[in-house]
């Protein structure tokens, strides 16, 4: 079963001032990442990221995904 993400909702919620934490930002990008490893021939074993906030740029490295099943 896909699990679904709503990602309007979590990108409204910066409106409502709300917003998100890194970790829930990386673990979104982490299941996007995944459902387009099966869904596609991507073989991507893990991503790096930038994240804008109030305080700067931060980059993290080397996030890794879980290998996908075929």
């Amino acid at each position: 079963m896909v699990e679904r993400i709503n990602l309007g909702r979590l990108v409204g919620q910066e409106s409502q001032g709300t917003g998100i934490t890194r970790e829930e930002a990386i673990e979104v990008l982490k299941k996007c990442l995944e459902e387009l490893q099966k869904r596609f021939i991507l073989n991507l074993p893990s991503f790096n990221a930038r994240f804008i906030d109030k305080d700067g740029i931060h980059e993290v490295t080397n996030i890794p995904l879980l290998k996908s099943v075929a």
